[in-house]
C-alpha cells in the first residue's frame, strides 16, 4: 500500500462557526506528514456519515452540529449499540433530506462555511508533498446534476484557490 484516505472531521476543525481549532489542524498536518515518512500518499478525506453527530438520532459524524438548520432539532451524539443501523437509519431518516437541501440551498451558510474551510485546510497543506488529492466530501447526498455536482466545482476552485493565485 503506497496511499491512505485519512480523515478530516470538519466539527473538531471548527467546532463553532467561524473558529477554527488550529489544534486540529496541526494535529492533522502531523499526521500527513508521518504517513509521508513512511512512504504513504495521502488524500485528505472530508469526512461525514449522516451529516454530523448531532443528526441521524446521534449516530452521524463529520459536519459541525452549528450546521444543522434551525428547522432540524439537533440531538446528543450516541454511536453506541442504538447506532449499530445506521446505515439503514440513513436511508430512512426524513431528516436527512431536509438537512441537506439546506446545506445545498445554503440557507443557514453552512455551504458558504464549508468552503471557506476547505480553502483555509487546502492553503495549510498546499506545501505538503505528500497530500495528492481530496475526496471533497464523503458519500454526499443531493441531486448529483443540481446540488452535487455545483459543490464540487465549488469546492474544487476552494482547494485549487491558492495555486491559482499563484500562477
Amino acid at each position: 500500500m503506497n496511499v491512505v484516505r485519512l480523515l478530516f472531521t470538519w466539527e473538531a476543525y471548527e467546532p463553532s462557526k467561524g473558529q477554527y481549532e488550529s489544534a486540529y489542524l496541526d494535529y492533522y498536518v502531523a499526521a500527513v506528514r508521518a504517513a509521508s515518512e513512511r512512504g504513504l500518499y495521502v488524500i485528505v478525506d472530508v469526512h461525514q456519515d449522516g451529516f454530523a453527530r448531532a443528526a441521524l438520532g446521534g449516530c452521524g459524524d463529520g459536519f459541525p452540529a452549528w450546521a444543522l438548520p434551525a428547522t432540524v432539532t439537533a440531538v446528543p451524539p450516541d454511536n453506541g449499540p442504538a447506532c449499530a443501523d445506521w446505515g439503514f437509519k440513513l436511508l430512512s431518516d426524513e431528516g436527512q433530506k431536509v438537512i441537506w437541501q439546506a446545506f445545498h440551498a445554503d440557507t443557514e451558510g453552512a455551504r458558504t462555511r464549508y468552503l471557506a474551510m476547505l480553502e483555509s485546510v487546502s492553503e495549510r497543506l498546499a506545501d505538503e508533498p505528500g497530500v495528492i488529492g481530496y475526496d471533497l466530501m464523503n458519500e454526499p447526498q443531493g441531486d448529483e446534476l443540481s446540488e452535487i455536482g455545483p459543490l464540487y466545482e465549488d469546492a474544487a476552485s476552494a482547494v485549487r484557490k491558492l495555486r491559482m493565485t499563484e500562477s
